[in-house]
């Protein structure tokens, strides 16, 4: 799954779809050794599972991996690659308890990246004292922070964010990789409203496998009838996989048969 956080902190979004997908179980002896080989490789271990299955064991038997992980991420000297990969560990990590670590790593003073992640992070943690941070954060000063509280408070279901993502979707100056973290976002918590973006982001050339797989399995649920043009325009994409071919092809059989069972209702 193509996380949030490979498109928020730094680089475009990238997915590695050859990589290596066996879990492996996490023992208390070699889980942060294990850990530690996947933070400093993140080119190739971005798209393994185990970043994230391990640092969810350690999280569980460290009661200090998500602090010290915090503090490695404040390092100046860290690549955005690295940095991408603590916080796509910390996404199953972080809990109720590192709010008041998160909310010090969001002050003004604290570089632009260690920002972005820290607000990202609490996007992850569904509590008011959370959801309070990100709210001040999106009238925050710098774009990229107001964004980043944007896509939280919509992953945590705040719907009086959506119209202000779905405004900036439609911004004739929004480049791709941010069109493609609204889609992200909204594939999370999905509403009907959404539809529209999700529609549009599928027939967008250049987006990950993974966003489609999100996008269509999301119209099948909250799609109409008006939807199965824009699932056919993917399936006609040379790029989309065939996974992605037989999803829409699932997506277009839910919303026929909502339809059928609507009009039989009607009747």
């Amino acid at each position: 799954m193509l996380s949030i956080a490979m498109c928020v902190i730094a680089l475009s979004p990238g997915c590695n779809e050859t990589a290596d997908t066996t879990l492996a179980v996490p023992t208390t002896a070699d889980s942060m050794e294990a850990w530690r080989a996947l933070v400093e490789n993140p080119s190739k271990s971005m798209n393994d599972p185990n970043l994230q299955l391990l640092a969810s064991g350690l999280s569980q038997s460290n009661p200090g991996f998500v602090d010290e992980v915090l503090a490695e991420l404040q390092d100046p000297g860290i690549t955005p690659e690295k940095l991408i990969a603590l916080v796509v560990s910390l996404e199953v990590a972080v809990s109720p308890e590192s709010v008041p670590s998160l909310n010090a790593l969001t002050a003004s003073d604290k570089p632009g990246p260690v920002r972005r992640a820290a607000t990202h992070l609490l996007g992850w943690i569904r509590t008011e004292d959370a959801k309070t941070t990100l709210l001040a954060l999106k009238d925050d000063p710098q774009e990229t922070i107001r964004f980043t509280a944007l896509l939280g408070l919509a992953q945590q279901g705040d719907q009086s964010v959506r119209q202000d993502l779905r405004d900036i979707y439609q911004r004739d100056n929004v480049t791709d990789v941010t069109r493609e973290r609204i889609v992200l976002a909204a594939c999370i918590v999905p509403i009907e409203d959404d539809r529209s973006i999700l529609e549009d982001a599928i027939q967008t050339a250049g987006y990950e496998q993974d966003t489609y797989r999100q996008a269509v399995s999301v119209i099948g649920r909250i799609g109409t009838t008006d939807s199965i043009e824009a699932l056919n325009a993917l399936k006609a994409n040379p790029d989309c996989s065939d996974q992605v071919r037989e999803m829409c092809d699932n997506s277009i059989a839910a919303i026929e048969e909502r339809s059928e069972s609507a009009t039989a209702e009607s009747n």
